[in-house]
Order: C-alpha cells, then structure tokens, then sequence
C-alpha cells in the first residue's frame, strides 16, 4: 500500500498502461506509485477485475489529474477489422487475427 501522503489518481486497465500513465508523469515531473502492478500479473487468465492503481503524492494530485485526462483525449481509439471484424488496439497497424493493414480512413 502506499504512503498515507500519496492519493489515488487513477485506475489502470492493464499494467502496461499504467507504466505509460506511469512515465508521462515523470516526464512532467510527478512521481507515481503503482499498486496492485504485481497481483494483477500474477493472476494471468483468470476472470478477476484487478486494476492496476495509480499513487501520487497529494500536492501534484492535482496536476497528475489534468496530465492524464489529458492523455486520454489524445489516446486513439481502438479499431475494428473491415475484414474480419475483431477489435484491435489502436496501437496495431495490421489486424492481429487476419493480418490486414489497418486503413485509419476507414473507421
């Protein structure tokens, strides 16, 4: 758990976006703390809902929350495959189960 001095800024999905929340904080000078990083990891497959959760210390709590609603109105959205139809991160430039190029006109 972390220190009492620190406060919940935000609920990760995924480890993996919490490290990315994680180091535009540090960029912008805002240390995080993340909880749950390693319980989240270990429970692989299982149908738990375990966030990953974002600490920072109470005075940038603040600045933390206008940086990461920042971050999600620049995030692109996900995208579905015109040929197969799966949902794929906005990340991925060619469907992961069909392999067809991702066209951004498209969607």
């Amino acid at each position: 758990m972390p220190p009492k001095e620190h406060k919940l800024v935000y609920q990760a999905q995924n480890n993996l976006q919490a490290h990315c929340i994680k180091g535009m904080l540090a960029q912008i000078g805002i240390e995080a703390v993340l909880n749950n990083e390693v319980l989240s990891g270990a429970l692989g497959e299982l149908p738990v809902d375990i966030n990953t959760e974002i600490y920072v210390y109470h005075t940038q709590f603040y600045r933390a929350s206008k940086a990461i609603q920042g971050f999600e109105l620049n995030s692109e959205p996900d995208w579905q495959c015109k040929n197969c139809h799966e949902i794929n991160a906005a990340s991925f430039e060619i469907c992961w189960h069909c392999s067809t190029e991702h066209n951004p006109t498209d969607n």
